[in-house]
């Protein structure tokens, strides 16, 4: 499936598992267009409930032009776009990452994981981790830290919670 037929329903899914905070900070690390963003973001508007804030990450100059030219209208004020290189940000005030291979080379990948574990606080749901590439390419420090990890099974979709 895509990447966006996977995330249908995904808050709900979440707060059916009990895992989806009060105050919801997500950060899509390479927003791209925003596609997922903006369908998480639609589906924020059933929780009355709760609050939602939205950041993207992208540093790919088209990609940043088309959305402010084209689509950041259509997100009325709730969108955070950063321009920059995801490796120069710090994921600590977010407690839901979304990233979807950011890197095609395993060390660059492996690199960003740590990153991100390092960094996310207790609670934290990941999306993106690749299991597989960890175990085959990291090194005892990150297999480590991804044992550490709380997997959830979303239908397809699989997020790690720290």
């Amino acid at each position: 499936p895509s990447n966006l037929e996977k995330t249908i329903f995904l808050l709900k899914r979440l707060q059916e598992i009990d895992i989806l905070p009060n105050e919801v900070n997500i950060c899509d690390c390479g927003i791209g267009l925003g596609t997922t963003m903006f369908d998480l973001y639609l589906q924020s508007k059933d929780f009355e409930d709760k609050k939602f804030t939205f950041t993207g990450i992208e540093k790919w100059k088209p990609y940043i032009d088309f959305l402010n030219n084209n689509l950041i209208s259509l997100w009325d004020g709730n969108l955070n776009l950063i321009e920059s290189d995801i490796m120069d940000q710090n994921y600590s005030s977010y407690n839901m990452i979304w990233f979807y291979q950011p890197f095609r080379q395993s060390d660059k990948a492996i690199n960003f994981y740590k990153k991100i574990i390092l960094e996310a606080n207790k609670n934290t749901i990941i999306f993106g981790l690749d299991q597989f590439q960890i175990q085959t390419y990291g090194d005892d420090e990150i297999k480590n830290m991804f044992s550490q990890l709380k997997q959830h099974i979303l239908d397809d979709l699989i997020c790690y919670q720290k």
